[in-house]
Formats: C-alpha cells, sequence, structure tokens
C-alpha cells in the first residue's frame, strides 16, 4: 500500500513538471487568432490568453493577411467559414507567404 501511495506521489509529480514545463513554452509562442465577434469567439480569446500571453487577436472583418504581414507568428488559429470563401483564402494567401506556418483552423458553425 505505501509503495502504490508512493508512486502516485511520483506520478503526480512527473505530471506537474511536465505541465510547469508545458505552460512555460507555450508562454513564448506567438499566435494570431482571428475569430469571429460573437460570444463563442470571445471566450475562446479568453481561453486562449490563459495558456499564450503573446495573442494577436483580429477580428474575422479585419484584414488577417496585412496582420500577419507585421509580425512572426509561430501559430496562426482562424476560422473556416464553408459559406464564404475568404477565410481559405485568407490561409492560402498566409502560406504563400510563408509555406512553412503552422494554422490551426475550425470550422465556424453559423447556428
Amino acid at each position: 500500500m505505501l509503495e502504490l501511495f508512493i508512486t502516485i506521489i511520483i506520478i503526480g509529480v512527473v505530471m506537474h513538471n511536465q505541465t510547469k514545463e508545458l505552460l512555460e513554452q507555450a508562454n513564448t509562442l506567438n499566435i494570431l487568432y482571428r475569430y469571429i465577434d460573437d460570444e463563442c469567439g470571445k471566450h475562446t480569446f479568453n481561453t486562449l490568453q490563459k495558456y499564450f500571453s503573446n495573442i494577436t487577436p483580429v477580428l474575422d472583418k479585419q484584414d488577417v493577411v496585412s496582420k500577419y504581414k507585421t509580425g512572426k507568428f509561430d501559430i496562426v488559429i482562424t476560422n473556416i467559414d464553408t459559406i464564404t470563401p475568404i477565410s481559405i483564402q485568407t490561409c492560402v494567401n498566409i502560406l504563400t507567404l510563408n509555406p512553412d506556418q503552422e494554422i490551426l483552423f475550425y470550422p465556424y458553425l453559423d447556428e
């Protein structure tokens, strides 16, 4: 029983240290976040701010590519609106500028 208790404590310490290291690395990343100006987009932005300290928010109607050109971003997070091709073209334009850019995208559902 004592061995199990010690093992659980060791696992907890290791996981805590790994989480701490991950959060420290996340704070060094520069994120460009394009979002829809609604409650979900605002909530997601607030949540991302807890993990990433260097986030540049861009509202959906602003020119994302112009904002992208002003800085160096490790990750671009954007929505993909399947109704209009603007969001897809934005990703294509960013990849044209930097084919190695990491882009995370999520579907935007208007329901």
